[in-house]
């Protein structure tokens, strides 16, 4: 089978009905199919395809960004050795077609041939270090993780939910998955209290870590990806698996407004809401103005567009300081200056009171 179009998410799940006699989609994952690898990247492509739909037409940098991720993610599949023969040959012509569409039209918009698309894509999307940082990176000692080594710091998502590998308990036992909070990563003095730091990789891949300063071993936002390009790198706040806040707050790779629309389309695919989270966006002059992540979607990431909705202080202020954290970091950020100063001074500094 072919197709000459991206199908929507409803006549996928048709034809593979018919391959595969009769199985069907789940919403945010695959069921009937038993679980694992299997189970994860049929639900990734439904999703996709649900998303791919319903991202309007003239947000061309978004949709192109959800067809490059069909394209690897019907890769991936197809190589997957985890199903048995018997299982991949009844469910495989679909997602083939799916893979060829995806990569023919990719090829077209970048004019290159499907072995060149990996490096188009960077070259279009990725966002790269500045000079400075990286200079301060190769002389700094600074951390640069490899392939192995970052996974562990991987944000994995189930019907919205975020969960973490329990990294940050320490020791050399088995790593657990538990639901992620941004506080178990938080770095006093390098990220936003109660924030940690974010990355997500040209692999649409979402990391969390905790950062950190010095003369030796210093991890920043390149660690990540071994300071290579990025699609987007900020602040994340995360309490028990729900995303509050994300930022574009990243000294090395200072991302445009526009990177953002990355993060919350990764979160969309991830059957993450949007309707609950903030999005800061950290400008030239050092300011960092929060809006819906809703209206910015919908604008986007037109910062003048009369769809953008903008949080006042206070508006913002009242969503941070529900996040376990930000209130004892201001504190002890405000106590290195006047040490006898209270929570409610502090707080009354930020136009709010300590309820």
């Amino acid at each position: 089978m072919q197709y000459t179009h991206i199908p929507s998410a409803d006549a996928f799940r048709r034809d593979l009905g018919v391959q595969s006699s009769g199985i069907s989609l789940g919403r945010s994952r695959v069921t009937g199919f038993g679980t694992g690898a299997d189970d994860r990247l049929l639900g990734q492509i439904y999703n996709l395809l649900r998303e791919y739909v319903r991202t309007p037409g003239i947000q061309m940098t978004v949709r192109m960004g959800v067809l490059w991720r069909l394209c690897s993610v019907t890769q991936h599949w197809l190589k997957d050795t985890y199903l048995s023969q018997s299982s991949r040959e009844f469910r495989k012509p679909p997602i083939q077609a799916l893979q060829k569409i995806s990569e023919q039209l990719l090829s077209t918009i970048f004019g290159c041939k499907p072995a060149g698309l990996s490096l188009a894509f960077q070259d279009y999307f990725g966002r790269h270090i500045d000079e400075g940082p990286l200079i301060c990176d190769l002389a700094g000692g600074a951390m640069y993780l490899t392939a192995d080594e970052v996974k562990k710091y991987r944000l994995m998502f189930r019907d919205g939910v975020a969960y973490m590998w329990t990294w940050y308990l320490g020791g050399q036992g088995r790593l657990m998955r538990a639901k992620a909070n941004s506080r178990q990563a938080e770095a006093p003095g390098v990220i936003t209290p109660g924030f940690a730091g974010y990355a997500l990789g040209m692999d649409n891949m979402l990391y969390m870590a905790r950062h950190s300063e010095g003369d030796h071993q210093k991890f920043a936002h390149s660690a990540y990806t071994a300071g290579t390009p990025v699609l987007c790198a900020g602040e994340i706040a995360i309490v028990e698996g729900s995303v509050v806040a994300v930022t574009t707050s990243s000294g090395h790779y200072k991302p445009q407004p526009e990177k953002m629309l990355h993060v919350l389309t990764f979160l969309r695919t991830q059957e993450v809401s949007l309707s609950n989270i903030i999005v800061g966006i950290r400008l030239n002059n050092g300011s960092c103005p929060y809006y819906t992540a809703t209206s910015f979607m919908a604008a986007g990431a037109n910062l003048l567009s009369p769809n953008l909705v903008e949080l006042n202080g206070l508006e913002y202020q009242r969503i941070l300081v529900s996040i376990p954290g930000y209130i004892e970091g201001l504190v002890a950020q405000a106590r290195l200056w006047e040490p006898d100063v209270t929570v409610e001074e502090v707080m009354r500094g930020y136009g709010l009171s300590n309820e």
